[in-house]
């Protein structure tokens, strides 16, 4: 599956687990090149408030940007670190 879809399947979910404002905050991601994209998520996830979205995302079932990170090869050791914490993964 593209990172894309993922990261509309992450929208959907931040506007139905977070909040609808949160979600139109990454809508404009979606027709970013995959680099500008990536390097979107990698400052989203390393965001306090951002990181709280991911954890309460990831408890109800949905896809946060924080899996998107651990999918995708396109990350770094440092992204998949700060993901794997955020969502309470014990590494």
């Amino acid at each position: 599956m593209p990172i894309q879809q993922d990261l509309d399947k992450c929208i959907n979910d931040t506007r139905t687990y977070v909040s609808n404002g949160a979600a139109k905050t990454l809508m404009p991601w979606r027709y970013y090149p995959i680099p500008q994209l990536i390097a979107s998520i990698q400052r989203a996830i390393r965001i306090g408030n951002n990181q709280a979205n991911g954890f309460i995302i990831h408890s109800k079932g949905g896809v946060s940007l924080e899996q998107i990170v651990l999918k995708y090869a396109d990350f770094t050791e440092d992204d998949r670190a700060i993901a794997n914490a955020t969502l309470g993964n014990i590494v």
